[in-house]
This record gives structure tokens, sequence and C-alpha cells, in this order.
């Protein structure tokens, strides 16, 4: 792969819990996992993550973006593709 993707990577991490979970794994080891996980959290944020993805994760929870920051390439097609109002054709 040629460049990290941080999405596809937690969908993927998502699925491996629901078939950890639908497989029968105990609630116990799936505790163990998730505080695992969490308390990776921070070494991934300082060692892991590049700054645009730090700067895309923390633009992502902001109420009111920046529209030429970071993540703009996720608000620009939100902004651009308006009601249609009764103008709309067909």
């Amino acid at each position: 792969m040629l460049q990290p993707d941080l999405g596809t990577s937690l969908v993927f991490a998502a699925i491996l819990a629901g078939m950890l979970w639908m497989s029968g794994a105990s609630l116990r080891w799936l505790t163990v996992l998730a505080v695992g996980v969490a308390a990776m959290i921070p070494v991934a944020w300082t060692y892991l993550l590049r700054d645009y993805q730090k700067a895309r994760l923390r633009r992502s929870s902001t109420p009111t973006p920046d529209i030429q920051g970071p993540a703009s390439s996720s608000i620009r097609p939100r902004s651009r593709s308006g009601p249609a109002g009764s103008s709309a054709r067909v």
C-alpha cells in the first residue's frame, strides 16, 4: 500500500471486533483487549500518527470546520451538493 489509510484500518478493527464477538469470544477477553487498545492510543498518537492524520482527527470533532484546512477534502463535497429545492430536474 502506498499511503496509510487510517479510516480503512478503523473499519477493519471494528469488523474484527464484531467477528470475535459473534464467534463466541468471552466478554472478559474482549474487555482486556479493549483496555489494551485504549492504553495504546497515547502511544499511537505520539509515535505512529503523522501530523496530517492528527490534524484530520482534530478537525473531525470541530463543530465549525475550517473549509481551507486539512480536512477540507471531506467538507467540500457536502458544501457543493446543497439542497436542490423545487427547481431540480430529473
